[in-house]
């Protein structure tokens, strides 16, 4: 029936958008998890960066060593060229020049080995050090990047959920003064900075009565709130039509007539169907549908009441 094709386009529609939304939030927590990632690979880079420069200090400190030991030795060196044959001989214990020719090679084995490699590794060292400050630039970068898009998505969703929270609230209060005259209703966020953290209160004053929260309110200024909440909904998301069941059952004569009321204005844009058992909200209808039940069997007997009733 065409009820029914109505109700699954609306439930596909419905999936539609719980889709976007979940398509939303999977894109915000994988560019999360990418942010997280680049934060732990520049730590690591960051740790490494600072093992290479405390092995770059080890290495300059060797080198400064090698050269000092190299001065060193150049300076025997010269020391041992001169001319021998001008010099006296002095009266030279055998034994104590054993010891000492013994004490030098001592000396020149503690200078072995000799890395001849160390300023080759130097500048590895170096190319290697200048190659991860690239990449720590790069991982810079890129998480700005993704923080910029993050803050740009959590921009739009923000905006998107402000845009309807102020046409439904504006909605609300309108409906309900029309159900409550002299009253008003609103709707208030617990966290103004980030409606995402905190919930959406209901404020209502119902006609002569004080401000209530919809916890301390009668079921009849519950029904009423609740009505002109759903419809501030209806209003900024309009559907073809619309199933109520029994909204008027803790309402008086009077406010089931203005919510009666009601449903014949926004029933210009879209079709109401209404369960229900008072006369005051059939008599507001254009079509009356009732079910009888005789002998387990039930029959639907229909009424337009444009017809049988006078102008």
């Amino acid at each position: 029936s065409n009820i029914e094709k109505l109700l699954a386009d609306k439930r596909k529609e419905k999936e539609k958008l719980e889709g976007e939304m979940g398509e939303l939030q999977r894109e915000i927590d994988a560019e999360g998890m990418k942010l997280k990632s680049i934060d732990e690979r520049a730590r690591l880079l960051t740790k490494v960066f600072e093992e290479i420069l405390s092995t770059q200090g080890e290495v300059a400190s060797e080198l400064s060593r090698m050269e000092a030991e190299r001065k060193g030795i150049e300076r025997e060196i010269e020391e041992l060229q001169f001319d021998v044959s001008k010099v006296p001989l002095p009266n030279i214990d055998e034994a104590e020049l054993e010891k000492e020719i013994n004490r030098l090679f001592e000396e020149r084995r503690k200078l072995e080995p000799v890395n001849l490699k160390a300023p080759e590794q130097f500048e590895k060292a170096l190319e290697e050090v200048s190659s991860f400050e690239e990449k720590i630039r790069g991982l810079i970068e890129e998480r700005k990047r993704i923080e910029e898009v993050i803050g740009e998505i959590s921009r739009r969703k923000r905006e998107a959920f402000m845009d309807a929270f102020n046409s439904i609230n504006r909605y609300f209060g309108e409906f309900f003064s029309e159900l409550s005259p002299g009253g008003w209703a609103k709707l208030v966020l617990e966290n103004d900075e980030d409606p995402f953290e905190g919930g959406v209160l209901i404020r209502a004053k119902p006609a002569g009565k004080e401000i209530k929260s919809i916890e301390a309110m009668s079921g009849g200024e519950k029904s009423l709130t609740t009505i002109a909440f759903i419809f501030a909904f209806y209003r900024y998301k309009p559907a073809p039509f619309y199933l109520l069941d029994e909204i008027d059952a803790f309402l008086d004569k009077e406010n089931v007539k203005r919510v009666a009321r009601l449903i014949k204005k926004l029933s210009r844009d879209s079709q109401f169907i209404v369960i229900t058992l008072k006369d005051i909200m059939v008599s507001e209808a254009d079509m009356v549908y009732g079910v009888t039940c005789v002998d387990g069997v039930s029959s639907i007997v229909g009424v337009n009441l444009q017809e049988v009733l006078p102008a």
